[in-house]
């Protein structure tokens, strides 16, 4: 009996460690759970404790030994990517040496200035770079302003329209009190002064009676001097004005030549002023145009030489062409059609 008896309490505290023991491992169990995301490298005392004693339940036993397996396995990717950002920024440094190496190799091979003319070429230099930097900007920063509100194009159509009420108004008072260049030999006579005989003299003397045209594309181009300027087309309006005036003296001298005997219709440039000024033939200009003509085409072809670029250069200086007059003639007769 006693030996039952002494028997019994040990059973008793046998199975009271054991409980405790499972408790504690239960305890540790959700205690590596939370932290199964740092690794622990030592195993644990209670673990150790129950694998020397072979006390464990068969239930957690399985549990622990996936701790086991998981917590390493969650944590060699992370070791990965350590790994590989290191490299990374490794891999930066080694270019970013690489990269100063050169600019350092760049720099001792440049040419250095001497130092003696340091002082003195720096400024200079800084006036050339700011400059550059000036034009650069410019380039860079189209100038929306148009061109024709720069000073000098308000100006020009105020002096363009002075300069065609003077010449109109000179060319017509030539026809009253200077008929036949009557006024030669006392200029002051002329009802525009000395000024106004000499400007009729040479124009005359250059295009003939075709100058008469000459007031009209003055007055043209001091009312559109804006648009043309805008439209950069200004020198070819002037050009096509003076291939205009041209042609027609020479087309009157072509008409001239028709009277005149075969031997006198080479006149030499003196004569040719002086009949201009008479109004006699084609000026200076239009009268060697015009011989040219009459020798090479005779009449007809001259005619019609001189007719086709009066047109050309007319419809160019409007700023027309011949299927714009064509459209313009017969939109106006449908318009007579349909009323």
């Amino acid at each position: 009996m006693t030996d039952n008896e002494n028997r019994k309490p040990t059973a008793k505290a046998s199975a009271s460690k054991k409980e405790a023991s499972t408790e504690s491992v239960l305890n540790e169990f959700g205690a590596v759970e939370k932290k199964a995301a740092v690794p622990s490298s030592k195993k644990p005392a209670a673990t150790e404790k129950k694998e020397d004693r072979g006390t464990a339940s068969a239930s957690p036993a399985p549990k622990k030994a996936v701790i086991r397996e998981d917590a390493p396995k969650k944590d060699k990717p992370s070791s990965d990517k350590k790994t590989v950002t290191e490299r990374a920024k490794e891999e930066r440094k080694e270019e970013t040496k690489v990269n100063e190496k050169k600019t350092t190799e760049k720099k001792a091979k440049a040419p250095q200035a001497p130092l003696a003319n340091a002082s003195t070429a720096s400024p200079k230099k800084e006036k050339t770079v700011a400059k550059a930097e000036k034009k650069t900007d410019e380039k860079e920063q189209p100038d929306l302003t148009p061109r024709s509100a720069k000073p000098a194009h308000r100006v020009i159509p105020y002096v363009l329209l002075v300069l065609t009420v003077f010449v109109g108004v000179s060319l017509i008072l030539n026809l009253i009190c200077n008929q036949n260049n009557a006024l030669q030999s006392n200029p002051s006579a002329h009802w525009m002064g000395i000024v106004g005989y000499y400007v009729c003299y040479a124009l005359f003397g250059l295009f003939g009676p075709a100058v008469f045209v000459l007031p009209l594309l003055l007055l043209n181009l001091a009312f559109f001097w804006k648009r043309y300027i805008d439209r950069r087309v200004t020198i070819s309006k002037i050009v096509a004005s003076l291939v205009f005036l041209l042609v027609l003296g020479a087309v009157i001298h072509v008409i001239c030549l028709v009277s005149l005997p075969a031997d006198r219709r080479d006149i030499p440039t003196a004569d040719l002023m002086l009949y201009g000024a008479q109004m006699t033939s084609g000026g200076v200009l239009g009268g060697k145009l015009g011989y040219l003509c009459y020798r090479y085409l005779n009449v007809a072809g001259s005619l019609i030489l001189g007719i086709s670029l009066l047109a050309v250069s007319l419809f160019y200086f409007l700023g027309m062409t011949p299927q714009h007059v064509w459209d313009h003639i017969t939109a106006k007769r449908a318009e007579k059609r349909a009323a």
